[in-house]
Formats: C-alpha cells, sequence, structure tokens
C-alpha cells in the first residue's frame, strides 16, 4: 500500500491541487454570494417598518427604519434628479417630496440609487432594480415609479457608496434650493 502511494505521488498532488482550486473557489463565490444577497435581505428584513410616513417629518426619527410605507401624496421627484460621477458609476439621488413642500424646505428623505438615473432629471433607481432582479425600465415603468410608489426600502450600500451618495443628495439639494440634515446619519437614503 505504501508503494502505491508513493508511485502516485505526482497524481496525488495533482488530485490535491485540484482540490485546493475548487476550495478556494467556492470560499470566494460564497462568500460574494453572501455579502451581494444574504447581508441586504437580512438588513431589509431585520429593521422596523414604518407605516404612514410624512416626507417631511422628523430627521431621528426613522434613523433605524429598514422599509417605509410613505402617505399616499408623497412622491419621487423625478425632475429634481441627480446623478453624481465617481469612479465610473452614477451615484442618483431624487428628493421624496410632499405637495406641501416649498422651496428652501429641509428633505429629509432621498430616494437613491447606483447607475440608474441620467445626470440630471430622469430616476428609474427601485430596489427592483439595483438588486437586479426585474428588466432594465421602460417609460411605464418610469411613470409608475413617480406616480405609484410609496414603499421603500434602505437598501445596503458599502460606505464608499454612501458617501458617494449623500455627495449626490447634497449636489441636488444646492442645485434646487433645498435644505439637507448636515450629518450623513440624518438623511434618509431609501
Amino acid at each position: 500500500m505504501d508503494s502505491k502511494i508513493y508511485h502516485n505521488g505526482a497524481l496525488d498532488f495533482a488530485r490535491f491541487g485540484v482540490f485546493m482550486l475548487f476550495l478556494c473557489s467556492g470560499a470566494v463565490l460564497g462568500l460574494q454570494n453572501h455579502f451581494r444577497l444574504v447581508v441586504p435581505q437580512a438588513l431589509m428584513n431585520g429593521g422596523p417598518h414604518y407605516g404612514m410616513v410624512l416626507a417631511g417629518d422628523a430627521e431621528n426619527a426613522y434613523n433605524d427604519g429598514q422599509s417605509f410605507e410613505f402617505t399616499y401624496n408623497t412622491k419621487i421627484d423625478t425632475l429634481r434628479a441627480v446623478g453624481y460621477a465617481e469612479g465610473g458609476d452614477l451615484y442618483c439621488a431624487a428628493p421624496i417630496l410632499e405637495p406641501t413642500t416649498v422651496v428652501g424646505s429641509r428633505i429629509h428623505f432621498w430616494a437613491t440609487g447606483k447607475n440608474c438615473c441620467l445626470p440630471r432629471g430622469d430616476f428609474w433607481c427601485t430596489a427592483e432594480y439595483i438588486y437586479g432582479v426585474s428588466p432594465e425600465p421602460h417609460a411605464p415603468w418610469r411613470t409608475a415609479i413617480q406616480d405609484l410608489s410609496k414603499y421603500a426600502v434602505r437598501p445596503y450600500w458599502s460606505a464608499r457608496e454612501e458617501r458617494n451618495l449623500a455627495k449626490a443628495v447634497h449636489q441636488a439639494a444646492a442645485l434646487f434650493n433645498m435644505a439637507v440634515p448636515k450629518y450623513l446619519d440624518n438623511i434618509q437614503m431609501v
């Protein structure tokens, strides 16, 4: 038996190499899938849900929320959407407003996304689009977002993505004369 193991040493070494390749590949792909798919789902299901949210409500009241149901007249203002370009990606932000919102009001809730807007004035970011569970948006889809979207989920963003989204929020606020909370923690990016 010992002679067989010694005799097939090169073959055993090749098998071990292939085994290690598959083991490492499986570990890398498994971690990638975990952080891309499982962690965002866990974050969305792990926090409280708030119903009948007014877009002008106090900023600190919803910091722990993961899902929000806005009032029927709250809309995403796609005409005031801004895309901030950084590193080949376009970070998108559009204010979530009520009909009574006036110029200069403090905007607490912002619809955000990545690579789902134009640099100015068009926005089609949804959770379905961001997480890749729907086809590319078409014109009727954009209308549905503007008119019917009253549900929002806080997405999972990396620290770098959050900083770039905050830059898009501040850029939109400066461009359209809107006030935003000073600190990133108080901006509700949904």
